[in-house]
Formats: structure tokens, sequence, C-alpha cells
């Protein structure tokens, strides 16, 4: 059976399995192939997991035959380049770009303008302290360790794991508005 129609299936035990699968070497093929720290690695690798997810979904998949090490280590390498940009300032500064940049990444049939409409909305629908926590990660950006502080989380694993919860419902509220328009 072919990993999106597994994926399809039983969600959990497939997207735990080929998260559980890939993480160690995914995140150990950043740090060394990009140079970037293990907690960016470990972002990174768990966003391509979220993008993996919904394409699957979505029906970005196109072919049966897409590896899924492939398809996760293709949008992993593409999201350490994006990581690399913003570390270097060769992105624009502009906050909203950062959000559009995850949020509508591959959208069709949508133009910029109405792909960061809709991102600013779904950013402004997300409340707080979801919302807080990716401006201070995303456009701030604020270490775990200083969010962990800034919201008086319990510690940084913490913050991580409710950042991934915020930005997987960010995501939901981006495509359930996108799908309206």
């Amino acid at each position: 059976m072919h990993w999106v129609e597994k994926l399809k299936l039983d969600q959990n035990k497939a997207l735990n399995d080929i998260y559980r699968i890939y993480r160690g070497d995914c995140v150990m093929w950043l740090q060394n192939q990009y140079s970037i720290r293990e907690d960016e690695a470990i972002d990174v690798f768990q966003l391509s997991i979220i993008i993996l997810y919904d394409s699957a979904m979505l029906g970005k998949v196109k072919s049966e035959t897409t590896d899924v090490k492939s398809f996760l280590y293709g949008v992993a390498r593409n999201k350490a380049y994006e990581l690399l940009r913003q570390k270097k300032n060769i992105v624009l500064a502009d906050e909203d770009h950062t959000l559009l940049t995850y949020l509508a990444d591959e959208m069709p049939d949508h133009g910029t303008e109405d792909a960061l409409n809709l991102a600013v909305k779904a950013l402004e629908e997300l409340g707080d302290p979801c919302k807080s926590i990716i401006q201070m990660y995303y456009y701030k950006n604020h270490s775990m360790e200083e969010i962990t502080q800034n919201l008086g989380y319990k510690n940084a694993d913490t913050t991580k794991n409710q950042k991934y919860k915020c930005l997987k419902r960010l995501q939901s509220i981006y495509f359930s508005h996108f799908k309206k328009e």
C-alpha cells in the first residue's frame, strides 16, 4: 500500500510511523547539510511532516510512485534553505512574508496578495497564546527558552509542543478560508 493511502486510511498510525522512522536521520542530515542548530532542524522536520500530511490529504502528491523519504527530505531541504535565507536576511524582513511562505507554499489559483490576506486573517483568528508564540518565534526570532520565560510555560519542550499545535491550527484555519475563497 502506498504511503498516501496509509495516511488516508489510518492517519495517526501512519503519521507516527513516518515521524518515528525519519526524525533522527532527517534532523541529523539537516544539521550536517545546512549547519543549523538541533532545535532549528527539529522545527524544520516538524514543519515538513505537517506539509507532507497536508499535501497527501489535499491530493497534492500526484504520483503514486513518490517515495515518502524523497518527498519529506525535499520539503525539509526547501524549508532549511528558507531558514538560511531568513538568517542571512536575504528574504524580505516583512513579517507577513514569513507567514505567507509557511502557509501558502505551492497554493494553486490564488495570487500572492490573496494568499497573504488569507494568511493574515488566519493569524488574527488564531488568537493567543498561539498568535504570540508564532509572532515571537518567526517574526521576532526569539528562542524557545525566551518564549518559555515570556509566556510562563514549564520548559522549552512544552513550548515547542505548543508551537507545533499552534502551527497545525493556523494551517487548518488558513485552509478552511482557502477552500471558501
